[in-house]
């Protein structure tokens, strides 16, 4: 009876004792932490503060890298940053890469520099690749490989592309003159262009508005009325007959004259749906997102029977997750007591907002019978169930 009770009390000790986990990518989150503290404390040693240990690894830098170590603070920054940014807080391996070609081109560059007591800025590392390089091609034109290396590497890790940054510093080199010129240009333009001309330009970020429903215009939403009443009904119009019926039951499957219903039975009478002012909604949803550092491409706008869907393509590099957590932000924004964000769209890449229409249409069977799809399908059983977001069977 001893032996039972103490391996109930062993069993009961090990329900008790609880499992212990860190969060996903804490050790990569910590080591980002130690690279900001450790490019502050190298900034400290520039000016011989924080003790002995730091002046040492100062001098220790100087001689390993040159001037290249004045630099380090800035890249072990953004190594940080990235490891943020990153998907599952990883540091991809072209970042730490393109680092350490960094330190290399900025050595080489540092190296071809003289200082007063004879010794080269560039440290051990400038010295070497120089053996290699001034060996080939004289100092000026090294100079000039470097500065392109540079440059061209910090386009690789900052994901831009070379005529994007050109674009902007012929903006930033324009003259306050030249700038008024370009504007009465396009002001000039906008007053030349005709409505029908506008109407039939396409811009490459043209917002699209698909409508699958009928839709209430702005002036149809300020002129409604409201209107009571209900919908007509065929029932209780004609006196049925069921012993007319049973029979013509049982014959209909063999009268070669048989005819299916007109579609004229059917209510025709479709209420159209209310999705509010899309284009002035579509653009709250933009600037929300901006507020959150996040610039994303508006596509268009699908209404449907219930919900109208805004689609959005985000920049490259965004987490979906941050769109996502923004849920709240964008609804509160928007008015709107809920609303579903499906990101990314299966098949698409894009994502999509979803938003209750101010008041939903009718679907009714008429409109689904009478359409091209319905009268196209040859299948032998097919169903009318409802229409989609984008309109379709």
């Amino acid at each position: 009876m001893a032996k039972k009770g103490k391996s109930k009390k062993a069993t009961k000790s090990n329900k008790k004792s609880a499992s212990y986990s860190l969060p996903a990518g804490f050790w990569a989150q910590v080591g980002a932490v130690l690279l900001v503290v450790l490019s502050f404390l190298l900034v400290l040693s520039w000016f011989d503060v924080g003790g002995k240990a730091l002046g040492f690894v100062h001098h220790g830098l100087i001689s390993f890298m040159g001037y290249t170590s004045f630099f380090l603070p800035l890249l072990l920054i953004f190594m940080a940053v990235e490891i943020f940014r990153s998907d599952e807080n990883k540091l991809p391996n072209v970042i730490i890469f393109a680092t350490f070609l960094m330190v290399l081109w900025f050595s080489g560059l540092f190296g071809l520099m003289k200082l007063q007591n004879g010794e080269f800025a560039g440290g051990f590392i400038g010295s070497l690749i120089n053996k290699a390089t001034l060996s080939m091609v004289n100092s000026a034109v090294a100079a000039l490989i470097y500065i392109v290396l540079i440059f061209i590497t910090s386009l690789f890790v900052l994901r831009l592309s070379p005529i994007a940054v050109i674009k902007r510093v012929g903006e930033a080199l324009k003259t306050d003159e030249f700038k008024d010129n370009e504007k009465n240009v396009s002001v000039m333009r906008k007053a030349a262009d005709t409505p029908a001309a506008t109407n039939n330009k396409k811009t490459k970020n043209e917002f699209k508005l698909n409508a699958g429903v009928a839709v209430l215009s702005k002036e149809d939403r300020v002129e409604k009325k409201t209107k009571k009443g209900g919908l007509s009904s065929l029932r209780g119009s004609v006196d049925q007959d069921k012993a007319a019926e049973n029979k013509a039951a049982m014959l209909s499957v063999n009268d070669p004259n048989w005819e299916a219903p007109s579609y004229d039975l059917l209510e025709k009478a479709q209420s159209p749906a209310d999705a509010g002012d899309v284009e002035q909604n579509a653009k709250i949803i933009k600037d929300t997102l901006h507020e959150f550092n996040i610039d994303v491409e508006m596509e268009g706008a699908n209404i449907g029977p219930k919900v109208t869907q805004y689609t959005l393509r985000p920049p490259s590099g965004v987490k979906l997750t941050r769109i996502t957590a923004l849920e709240t932000n964008i609804a509160l924004n928007l008015a709107a007591q809920s609303l579903r964000i499906e990101a990314p769209i299966p098949g698409k890449r894009a994502v999509g907002i979803e938003v209750p229409n101010l008041k939903a249409a009718d679907v009714r069977l008429y409109g689904v019978l009478d359409s091209k799809e319905w009268k196209k399908s040859a299948e032998p059983l097919s169903f009318a169930v409802g229409k989609d977001i984008s309109g379709m069977l």
